[in-house]
């Protein structure tokens, strides 16, 4: 999850104010479609339960 871009606090237009992203540039197995239609933006929040 990303909140920086260049070591800023991403803006709602900046696609902010998170970013679920993949690490595109590490493996060309990130670099599908299908992988770039899986990022999210403009995350504003993230729940979690606990796991049983």
């Amino acid at each position: 999850m990303a909140y920086l871009m260049d070591d800023r606090e991403m803006s709602v237009r900046d696609k902010g104010p998170l970013w679920i992203v993949y690490p595109y540039d590490a493996d060309r197995q990130y670099q599908t479609e299908v992988i770039y239609s899986r990022s999210i933006w403009q995350l504003n929040r993230l729940s979690t339960a606990p796991v049983p």
